[in-house]
């Protein structure tokens, strides 16, 4: 009798909170006012991050994946811990042992944030994505497929009809070359 007492308990239970008569838990809120990057190439990229929580932020955790790997790799920002914070992560692009840090131009950079604070709260933001580059130049792109070839000055990657194209030459496996107008050869 308790034992049939105990399941029925526990079924009203849950029907009322399926049917939202009971409270659901509230997950926290991380309002994100600053996120952003710079990318200072060769060498790193720095994220920095304004947020405010109405709990303790307590551990801020940046987390990345480079290029098409599913391997996540994480670092954690410097901040001073409170409701208000502003913390600041630099990814290395170059050097370590081995060239370990080194990050190839081009390579898309996706990454997130995890808020944590003292009673358990865990709060994760929506994942953002840029792509890393040299920033010395205004790059351009031509794509063909699933290749993208990217570019800077002037129009010599811009293929046929651009000053100076020569069509494919069979002799050279078939590749287009670029000559300087008004120079012989």
């Amino acid at each position: 009798m308790v034992r049939r007492g105990f399941w029925g308990l526990l079924l009203l239970a849950g029907l009322l909170m399926g049917w939202g008569l009971l409270p659901a838990r509230a997950e926290p809120a991380v309002n994100v006012k600053v996120d952003n990057y710079v990318i200072n190439f060769p060498n790193e990229v720095v994220f920095s991050l304004e947020a405010e929580a109405p709990f303790e932020i307590t551990k801020i955790t940046l987390n990345f994946r480079a290029g098409s790997t599913l391997a996540t790799r994480y670092g954690y920002p410097e901040f001073a811990p409170g409701t208000q914070v502003k913390a600041t992560y630099r990814l290395r692009t170059s050097g370590g042992e081995n060239n370990q840090n080194y990050l190839p131009p081009f390579t898309t950079i996706r990454y997130w944030y995890v808020f944590e604070g003292p009673n358990g709260e865990r709060v994760q933001t929506a994942e953002k994505t840029f792509l890393y580059q040299d920033t010395r130049f205004v790059w351009k792109t031509l794509e063909n497929g699933p290749v993208t070839v990217f570019y800077y000055g002037g129009g010599r990657a811009d293929g046929p009809g651009s000053p100076g194209y020569r069509p494919p030459d069979p002799e050279q496996n078939g590749a287009g070359s670029w000559h300087q107008p008004g120079a012989t050869g």
